[in-house]
Formats: C-alpha cells, structure tokens, sequence
C-alpha cells in the first residue's frame, strides 16, 4: 500500500481502536489480529521462559513418609527428659510462625531428652532448607528445660560476597548497572534460594544469556560465595516469517520481520521490533523491559496503518497509536511455582477517513489490574504447568480522552467500561504417547464495548478452521485444546523435530447491546516442524458448529513459515 509509518507498532493494534464514533455498534480494526498474536507470542515466551530456576544443592536425607508430624515415640533418652509445654526460636525468625508451630507441635507437651532434641533440630533445619534457606541452621545453646520451655537459635547463613563472572559485586564496582538491576539481593543479606533463583530468572530472561550460578563457602562462619556465570550468546536476533493468517479485507498473505535484542545499553534489558505488513496494512512495534530485582518494568509503543473497499464506493484508510507502561511485581515464589501481580496503562489514539474525509479521532486510555500464577507438577511419567490469569479493566478519563455523552444509548460502545477478564491453561502428559494442551479464556462486560475490548473468536489464534475473528462479543469464552504425539519417530537422527497433533476448538460470544449470541466448534490437524533455525507449521480444521448467518465453510488450511538467525 502507498503510506508508510514510523516507529513502533504490533502492540498498537491489539489496543487500538479504529471504529466508527458515530455508530453504536463498534467496527472491526483489522489490524487487532496482529496485535493479539503478538500478545500471545509474548505470553508463550514468559511460560517457556517462567520455569522456576533450579539451582542444586545438598539437601539432608529425607524423613521417612508420615514420621514429619509425629513425635519418635522409639527413641529412648539416655540422659535426663524434661517436660516441655513451650517451644520458641530465638535470633532472627526466618521461619513463620505458622510453619515453626506446625513443625515443633509433635514435641509440645512431650518429655524430651538430647536424642530427641536432635530430631527436632533436624526437622526445624529441613523446614529452613524448603523455605529457601539453605546455609542457615537452628541450635540449641545452653540453657535450663526445667521450666519447660525450649529456646531453638536460627543462626542465619549470609552472603559474604557476590561475584558476576568473577568480577565482585558491591558498592563502587566495575559491573554495568544491569548487574545490579536484575539482582534481588545483595552482599550481606541472609542467603535465600528463592532470592538467587529469581536473579537467575531476570538475567535469563535474555535470550542471548544463559546464567549458571554457583554456591561456595565463604571465610566467614555461616557466609557464602555466590557466583553468577554467563555464556552470553550474540546480542541480537532477527526473524522473518511468512502466513496467510492475515484478515480477508486487507490480505491474507503477511510478511513479518522482528529483532530482539539484550543488554545493548547495559541494563539487562530486553529490546525487540518488528514490522508486519500486507496488501492493504503496515504495523509496526518496539518493546522495551528492564528488571529491577523482584519487579520488571516494561513498555511497548506502536502504530499501524490500513485501507480496505467497503462495497464499491467506500475507501477507509485508518491508523492507530498505542502506548503501554506496565509494572509486574513477584509476589510468591518456590521450586515450582510463581504468583504475580501485573499494573499497565494503554492510551491509544486512532483516526480513520473515509474517501479522504476524515472521521473524529478517538483517543481511549485503559488501565489493567491483574494477578497471575504458575504451577509446575508432576504428572505420571514427565512434568506437566498449569497457569491462570485475571484481571480488571477500566477505561479512564485521562490524558485528553473521549468522553461518553450524558445520553449515550444503552446499546452505543462506551469508553468509560468495566472488564472483568480470566484465562487459564493447562499442559501434562497423557501416559508416554501424549501432550495434552488446553487453554481457556473469557471476559464479562455488563457495558457495549469498542471492538478493541471485546474478545473475538475464530483464527489459528482461537478457534481454527474458522476466518480470522469470525465473531466477536462483549462477553463469552474460547476454549481451545490440543492432543500432540510426544515422542515421534526421529528424522535425520533427530536434527528435524516435528510434532504432529489433533485439536478441538469451541467458544461462545454474546454481544450486551442486542443480547445475541454465537457459537463456534471446529476440529482437524496439524503439524508443527522445527529445523536448526527454521519453524513451519500446517493447520488443516473443519467448523462443527457455524452461526446461522455464517455461510457453512468447508475445510481451512492455515500455513506458516520463520526463520530466525
């Protein structure tokens, strides 16, 4: 197409709206499709990504099943035995009070001689170890048991050094900035597995790197030397990909090319762009993040262009801006599982002409409050996550934006809204032969939306075998569910990896203004096949279910081809 754009795109459209001000049912953006994909790309990233590091280390023998919450009832003191009705730590409480109770309750009320003591002080050091706390250790120092209480000292292990590739890490070192930013400790804190862990996953979070950390003794009773090791890999990445998942009114076939790149400015931070374009469209989006320890500030900027024919007479060209701050905040952390907390803003501005008359611009600022968690388990004979996500959207009257007439109709889209919204997935083996993959997601509005808030169905993103966003609603869910072959037989001694699958579709909208709604069910195949730096995927689905002013389609074939280098 014949205009150009500048700066910063993808992320736009998923925000962007570009519908009619004056209607009271909104219009489709076309370019939302290439905005949700790229949502989904990142999103995908942060699960592949998200697995809680794991760092080795010696942990004391387990205790036999059952026997954690038992007194050891065979153990015969050979000294004296006291009554003890009250057991307390002492020095600095690492454990919580709830987790020190639940442990030591066995012996309250117990008579207790030295054998014991030791079983409890084994117990109390193997709680420290599981809450992360791996070099500290609980004593038992001198003191009289004839009153009947029992003082357990926590004497914590703390971090006598830190070091980045051998070179140390403190105050008026020679490390870049980044260093400390992705850090969420420092020299002199307690020594806490969960802390290294999530600095391992911030400096991780870069493609290019690939952090290894060590855990040493340290000079000083109870300290430590812990080390991070890099093997970075080249600093950028590009790739460029061709499908024919693009929107019937502005082409189906896409081009699309991305760079991503890590720690150019010596921030640990991530920078990625990308260009989507076809016949009739042009997007553009840049990315930025920089961690700062148990948080990650990021930020997307993006615009994007279209035209398409509506009927014979009508030619609209439209472009839309977005702008996105968000803050994630980690709020829980253990071996296999995270929950956080997600802030964003979105202000998005779109213009739109029809016959080069122009229409009123509409400017829309949204603000997101959302918690999320991740579970990794075991399931039968490998590892299987399960994720859920929700949130809150407002629309908010900031920074110049369109206000709602006082005598907006109940049936017009508004952008003063409230959107409730939930997602939640799975992903186990099924026995030794299958992956089981399922995904649902749905939102709740009691207000219209403008079609940048509603949630659409249909596309390889959502239910395939139907066209791109085939319906849309204010309300509704999509549930998506796929069933892959494990372990094929190997090609070329396994240097092409291929995952052949079957999957089943389903979702149902509804719009608030007329109270309809549709619902959609398809079924079919794919192939996804990976080879050094290329990836294809083929995607064959049939519709089950179609609307009833939906023309019955025949079977869809979506194909995609990328290359990353």
């Amino acid at each position: 197409m014949s205009h150009w754009i500048s700066a910063a795109g993808i992320c736009a459209l998923a925000l962007s709206p570009m519908l009619v001000h004056a209607q009271s049912v909104s219009a489709r953006d076309p370019n939302d499709q290439i905005i949700r994909e790229q949502q989904e790309k990142l999103r995908e990233e942060m699960l592949r990504r998200s697995a809680p590091a794991s760092i080795e280390f010696e942990q004391p023998a387990a205790a036999a099943a059952g026997m954690e919450d038992r007194f050891p009832e065979g153990l015969q003191p050979q000294g004296p035995a006291f009554p003890i009705h009250t057991i307390r730590q002492d020095g600095m409480a690492l454990l919580p009070e709830a987790v020190f109770a639940r442990v030591t309750a066995p012996f309250v009320g117990r008579s207790i001689g030295v054998e014991h003591i030791n079983v409890l002080l084994e117990r109390v050091n193997r709680a420290l170890i599981a809450a992360g706390y791996t070099t500290s250790r609980a004593y038992v120092g001198n003191q009289s048991l004839q009153e009947g209480v029992l003082s357990l000292t926590i004497v914590p292990g703390r971090i006598e050094q830190l070091l980045f590739n051998g070179t140390p890490v403190g105050p008026g070192d020679d490390q870049a900035l980044g260093v400390h930013l992705a850090l969420a400790m420092k020299q002199g804190d307690v020594l806490r597995l969960r802390d290294i862990e999530q600095s391992v996953d911030q400096f991780n979070r870069l493609r290019r790197n690939n952090v290894q950390v060590q855990i040493r003794p340290g000079t000083q009773p109870g300290g430590s030397i812990v080390e991070f090791v890099n093997q970075a890999g080249q600093a950028a990445r590009y790739n460029v990909s061709l499908d024919n998942q693009g929107a019937a009114a502005t082409g189906r076939l896409r081009v699309q090319l991305g760079l991503d790149a890590g720690n150019v400015l010596g921030l640990m931070e991530s920078l990625g762009a990308g260009l989507t374009t076809s016949t009739e469209t042009n997007a553009l989006y840049g990315t930025f993040s920089v961690p700062l320890g148990y948080a990650t500030l990021s930020a997307m900027a993006s615009v994007s262009e279209y035209q398409n024919l509506i009927g014979d007479t009508a030619l609209v060209h439209g472009t839309s801006k977005t702008y996105t701050l968000s803050l994630s905040r980690l709020l829980q952390r253990d071996q296999n599982s995270k929950t956080a907390m997600d802030l964003s803003f979105s202000h998005r501005k779109s213009e739109r002409s029809v016959n080069n008359i122009s229409l009123s611009p509409q400017t829309q600022a949204v603000l997101r409050l959302g918690i999320n968690r991740l579970t990794r388990f075991q399931a039968g004979e490998g590892l299987g996550q399960w994720t859920v996500d929700a949130g809150i959207s407002r629309g908010m009257p900031w920074l110049d934006t369109n206000r709602d007439p006082a005598d907006l109709p109940r049936e017009a889209a508004r952008y003063r809204f409230t959107k409730l919204e939930l997602s939640a997935s799975v992903e186990r083996p099924l026995g030794s032969l299958l992956t089981w993959r399922s995904r649902a997601l749905g939102q709740w509005s009691r207000h219209p939306l403008y079609s940048s808030e509603q949630i659409f169905a249909g596309g390889v993103g959502s239910v395939r075998g139907f066209p791109e966003s085939a319906v849309g609603g204010d309300k509704g869910m999509v549930w998506r569910n796929e069933w892959a072959l494990q372990r094929p037989p190997q090609i070329l001694g396994g240097q092409i990896r291929y995952e052949p699958y079957l999957f089943v579709d389903a979702a149902r909208l509804s719009t608030v203004a007329d109270s309809r709604s549709h619902a959609l069910a398809s079924a079919g195949g794919g192939l996804r096949i990976a080879f050094a730096g290329g990836f294809a995927e083929l995607i064959a689905g049939k519709p089950l279910r179609t609307p009833s002013e939906m023309p019955k389609p025949g079977w869809r074939v979506n194909a995609s081809l990328a290359y990353q280098f």
